[in-house]
């Protein structure tokens, strides 16, 4: 139940993920919320909590500058349902929802938050074009939501007053209390791994700004040293192609990649189904994350690396750079596991030949990960990032 003096809010987001349910849950609870869905997939109504929810999808449209959530129908809605919100949240700095939003509840004098994770800025030239804006939007919001340490220097970089930056650290489901079908388990870790090696993944979108060819290259090294270590990869994407063809010409013999056979023609390796993710999440010993810089690109770097998050549930150990803005809040270096310099495959080989090599530590490091997990990054901790912004922005002045 909502008490009588919380504000009505309207989150503008994506669309809906598993891992974003407890949030939206909470502030459905918590307040009188609406919400709306840019991306128009209709995911929402996969999950059984939406039953619940106010929510409208959108239509979204081609748009240069905007990579998937122009929708002009945003604009008409605000207006239209303007007598039922008192405060606007939309997530993301380069979002066309943020963008057509932080003006219209100017022009309509509601309160306007913005919750981001992003953490830098890209240097093509429509992103300059944007950048001004974006300070604006910064400076003259009534709060930003910061997913992470990262995003919060960067608000400041864009002139916010560190006062009104609110943490909602970003938070993933804990994988640990999904049930499971141990057989199926053990048969797959037994398929994989017979020989019980030091498993280190990859798991995600293969894209050139996660960098898998540096965890690649830094693993030949390591196979030519440690064979009773074994590298796991699972993910397919545009940048795939040429992760395979260095695999190839750097002759690794100890992988499994479910994919590779797909990429290279050849039926070395047999396909296994994406679904399956969390289970080779649960047989890996070391997650890694490596990523990389490219400013460039509409998308200059990961933003944040959910993947860590869930490997944490699971206490695994991980591994990281500079480039992910994860790596800041969730490691701690030598306690559960590496942040290094990204692209740098000679620092990252001398972080897992550290783990590979020693399995008291890893034991150690994966309690410090579980631990860590639950101290600092909890859905009710987010939340009370949110409820803090909400109250700063709509306490009346005296």
């Amino acid at each position: 139940m909502t008490p009588d003096h919380a504000p009505r809010i309207l989150l503008i987001h994506s669309d809906v993920r598993s891992y974003r349910v407890p949030i939206f849950q909470m502030l459905h609870e918590q307040y009188s919320a609406q919400f709306v869905f840019m991306y128009g997939g209709g995911l929402a109504k996969q999950f059984h909590e939406s039953a619940q929810w106010n929510y409208i999808n959108l239509k979204q449209y081609p748009m240069v500058g905007y990579s998937s959530d122009f929708s002009p129908g945003l604009i008409k809605l605000l207006f239209k349902i303007k007598n039922s919100y008192d405060v606007i949240i939309s997530s993301g700095l380069s979002t066309f929802a943020t963008h057509a939003s932080f003006l219209i509840a100017k022009m309509l004098r509601k309160k306007f938050i913005v919750w981001a994770e992003d953490c830098v800025w890209p240097k093509n030239m429509l992103s300059r074009i944007a950048l001004p804006y974006v300070k604006i939007i910064g400076r003259n919001a009534a709060a930003c939501i910061a997913a992470g340490t990262k995003t919060h220097d960067f608000f400041v970089s864009l002139g916010a007053r560190p006062e009104k930056i609110f943490m909602a650290p970003n938070c993933a489901l804990d994988l640990s209390i999904i049930p499971i079908d141990q057989e199926k388990l053990n048969t797959l870790r037994q398929k994989i791994n017979p020989e019980n090696k030091i498993v280190i993944s990859y798991l995600g979108r293969i894209v050139r700004y996660k960098a898998l060819d540096t965890l690649i290259n830094a693993f030949a090294k390591l196979e030519k040293e440690n064979t009773s270590a074994l590298l796991l990869i699972v993910g397919d994407g545009p940048f795939a192609p040429v992760c395979a063809k260095l695999l190839q010409s750097l002759h690794i013999k100890n992988f499994y990649w479910p994919q590779y056979a797909k990429l290279t023609g050849t039926k070395e390796i047999e396909p296994i189904p994406p679904s399956l993710l969390w289970q080779f999440l649960r047989i890996s010993d070391v997650v890694v994350l490596p990523g990389r810089f490219i400013l460039k690109d509409h998308v200059p770097c990961e933003s944040w690396g959910l993947i860590l998050n869930e490997a944490l549930s699971l206490g695994k150990p991980i591994v990281s750079t500079t480039s992910v803005a994860a790596a800041y809040d969730l490691i701690q270096n030598d306690k559960n596991g590496y942040q290094i310099e990204n692209d740098n495959p000679e620092a990252l080989f001398t972080a897992l030949k550290k783990m590979a090599s020693d399995k008291v530590r890893l034991k150690k490091m994966s309690e410090f990960s579980r631990a860590h997990f639950y101290t600092h990054f909890q859905y009710s901790l987010m939340f009370e990032g949110f409820k803090k912004a909400l109250t700063a922005v709509c306490k009346k002045p005296h």
